[in-house]
């Protein structure tokens, strides 16, 4: 039985499992990134996850979805944050492929989540997709005629560095930027997330209220510049926060048509993610078998 062993590496988890070529998981686990400890701690942690599998399994292939910029010809990061350390530089296609002698193929992870929207999520029926990510930041990916768009450096859509109001996209419209909004206008010493806010906002709490409006606002004026310049038929948001939609849609798609101009704005689908915690493993295994040309 031909198996896949699929890594999603966040800064603060790692999701991995393993697949058949039916798609059926045969086991899925999470572990503690334990980022601050640097690359190669991470990297000898998905090592010994193969290892365990290798001794069982027919590896076909290791698929990765990671935090960072990646090379993805090369499986090489070419950019991260300070979460993980000394993570900039890892060749991680050739770390695995030398050591288990099967592919490897490494994507950014808002990538991936792209792919898995594409291939088998809310964006199936696009011509020209955009997917965001909105949690600690906001990420994006965008798939143009069945093509993953990387741009020339692999930068392209590193969309929460956007100048909105004069301020970076994510800094005004990330969840991470909502918490920090109620935390501050609170200011009663209570730890608030996400879901919290909604559900606080949903019994008439004016301040979460009022920050989620404004929450809103900035993501469909993000939205709408990507808009102007991508012109996508769909749009898909993801991330923990977004699985509210059912609250969060009516607000984003109200600012949003007073944004765009009446034509844009009808030729548009906004749409949530199907994939949830699954996204960048899901992501990560279509993006190998397609290899840049999708389903």
């Amino acid at each position: 039985m031909k198996t896949y062993v699929l890594v999603d590496i966040g800064g603060t988890s790692i999701k991995y499992g393993l697949i058949d070529e039916e798609m059926k998981w045969l086991d899925k686990q999470v572990i503690d990134t334990q980022a601050q400890k640097g690359a190669s701690h991470i990297m000898n942690k998905v090592k010994n996850i193969v290892r365990n599998y290798i001794k069982d399994y027919s590896l076909q292939a290791i698929c990765i979805s990671t935090a960072g910029v990646v090379d993805s010809q090369n499986g090489i990061i070419v950019h991260a944050s300070k979460t993980i350390p000394e993570y900039t530089g890892t060749k991680i296609k050739e770390l695995f492929e030398s050591e288990f002698h099967i592919d490897c193929y490494v994507e950014n992870d808002v990538n991936c989540a792209g792919y898995a929207e594409k291939c088998g999520g809310s964006g199936q029926d696009s011509q020209i997709m955009v997917c965001l990510t909105v949690g600690t930041g906001i990420g994006g990916s965008l798939i143009i005629d069945h093509q993953l768009y990387n741009g020339t450096s692999f930068f392209a859509m590193e969309v929460g560095y956007m100048n909105v109001d004069g301020q970076c996209f994510e800094d005004i419209a990330s969840t991470s930027a909502l918490v920090r909004k109620v935390t501050a206008l609170k200011n009663d010493g209570t730890h608030y997330d996400g879901r919290r806010i909604i559900a606080l906002s949903q019994q008439n709490d004016i301040i979460c209220q009022q920050a989620i409006d404004e929450m809103c606002l900035a993501l469909a004026k993000g939205i709408a510049n990507i808009c102007y310049i991508t012109n996508p038929d769909t749009i898909v948001l993801g991330g923990g926060l977004m699985e509210e939609k059912d609250y969060l849609y009516p607000m984003i798609d109200h600012y949003l048509k007073e944004l765009l101009i009446p034509y844009v704005y009808q030729n548009l689908k906004l749409k949530f993610a199907y994939y949830k915690n699954d996204a960048g493993m899901i992501g990560a295994y279509f993006g190998y078998k397609n290899r840049r040309l999708l389903c």
